[in-house]
């Protein structure tokens, strides 16, 4: 959205809106600008999240390994069983199986449960809409 349109929207001028996202950004609370892209019209046509254990003294060379993989698109550590979800993008299932032979085959590595992707229901990029939510809720 422009920054004139946020600036009307909120009855406040451009250099004001210009300064809070610049504050914004100086308190890391906005990470950055991106576009958002169609996975399937690049031809990455096959998601999987996967859940991956391994063994404790390992968890810091598989959080640098998964961190390296770049078909790796999203990576979080998790309590529970397993120490690792992972979203992973391929251009098949052939390449899709091949990527989680990468990670199970790394040292380190005890098991890896794959989830694969039948098709996208929600994605959001945007958290306002949840804060908010959540911000009213305590009111």
């Amino acid at each position: 959205m422009p920054w004139s349109e946020i600036a009307s929207k909120m009855n406040v001028s451009e250099a004001t809106v210009y300064l809070r996202v610049k504050r914004l950004l100086n308190e890391g609370v906005i990470r950055g600008f991106t576009v958002r892209t169609d996975p399937s019209k690049l031809g990455l046509d096959a998601t999987a999240f996967l859940l991956v254990r391994v063994r404790a003294d390992s968890i810091a060379k598989a959080r640098e390994m998964l961190r390296g993989l770049y078909f790796v698109i999203e990576a979080y550590e998790t309590t529970g069983p397993y120490n690792f979800l992972v979203k992973v993008l391929a251009p098949s299932q052939r390449e899709l199986s091949s990527a989680i032979e990468a990670i199970a085959s790394t040292p380190g590595v005890v098991e890896v449960s794959s989830i694969l992707a039948l098709s996208e229901v929600k994605q959001s990029f945007s958290i306002s809409s949840v804060y908010e939510r959540w911000l009213s809720a305590k009111s």
